[in-house]
Parts: structure tokens; sequence; C-alpha cells
């Protein structure tokens, strides 16, 4: 089911609702979404988030950050470089990493995120390997055609056929997994 990385955000869309699934949220949301369908054969109920248990002053790094108030803001980066340093700066990895722990139905705290953080980047800086999102499936591809002497033109009707034979590959075993279960 990798082929299901090649999909635009609107097809997963319509994928999950044909499905019954959930159809809002970003793209990596949707696709755990129809991965879970295709594993269980079933539409999981979402985990239900967990309730903010310390209400402690908000400059306390044990606060925990609550899913719908934290906004990549000013404040949260005052907040965030006090804690782990004037380095810190916003990555998709670490907002990645929030919403996973909010998925899961927990809100970390901002010593949680900062401890994560401080780790990646010092993986990173240590000349840890650097990989794309499985969502950026395009920029992947492009990577992988580089050196290959093609026009843009060419990467880009190469890219489309690939995403074309990924959505029905995706479509055809999806079918079969509700052909199944009904």
């Amino acid at each position: 089911m990798d082929g299901i990385y090649y999909l635009k955000v609107d097809e997963l869309v319509q994928i999950a609702s044909h499905l019954g699934l959930h159809v809002h949220g970003r793209k990596q949301q949707l696709i755990d979404g129809i991965l879970r369908f295709y594993q269980l054969g079933t539409v999981p109920k979402p985990p239900a988030p967990k309730p903010n248990k310390k209400a402690q002053p908000a400059a306390n790094p044990e606060v925990y950050i609550i899913q719908g108030t934290y906004t990549n803001g000013p404040a949260s980066r005052k907040k965030l470089k006090k804690i782990i340093g004037d380095h810190f700066h916003f990555t998709t990895y670490g907002m990645d990493w929030i919403r996973d722990r909010w998925a899961e139905g927990h809100s970390p705290t901002w010593e949680e995120f900062a401890r994560f953080w401080q780790s990646e980047y010092q993986r990173r800086k240590d000349g840890g390997e650097f990989s794309s999102k499985q969502t950026n499936a395009r920029v992947r591809f492009f990577r992988e055609q580089k050196g290959q002497g093609l026009t843009k033109e060419e990467l880009n009707a190469a890219w489309e056929e690939r995403r074309q034979n990924k959505l029905n590959l995706v479509c055809s075993i999806l079918k079969l997994k509700l052909n199944s279960i009904t």
C-alpha cells in the first residue's frame, strides 16, 4: 500500500469518504485512517484526547501542549528558545511529532517536545540522514530521477504517470478489501 503516498489530498478524501472514514485533517491523518481500515477491515474510533491535568503557569515547561490552543507563533517560539536555546526554529519534523502525540491521545509537555526537538537537531547536526516524509512522494520521485537528463516537462509527465498508476493500484486493493468484508 505504499502507493497511497502518491495520492493527492482530494483523492484521499474521496476514498476516506467512500469507506466511511473521517475526511478532515492533514494528508498523513487521511492516509493513517485508510491504512487502519485496510488492516482492520473496520472503521476504528479515534482515541479520545487526554485532558490537561496540569493547570500550571504557562512559563512552566511541564505544562501540556494542548491541541487547538497551540500555534507556531512568537509566544511559542519565545518559550521554546528559553527551554532549548537560541538555535531553536520551527520544523516540520517537530510539528509532526506534536501532531502524532495528539493523534495517540496524548498531549505532550513543552519539556517533552524540547527533548525530542533537541535530540533530532543533534542527530541531524552529527550527520544523521535526512529523509523526506513519506507524504512527500513527489519530492522523493524527483530526487530519484536526478541526473537522468529529463526535461522538466518529461519529469512532470513521468511523475503523473507514476502517480496515476499508484492511484489505480490503491483503488484496486481497497475494492478487493471492501468486497472481502461485505
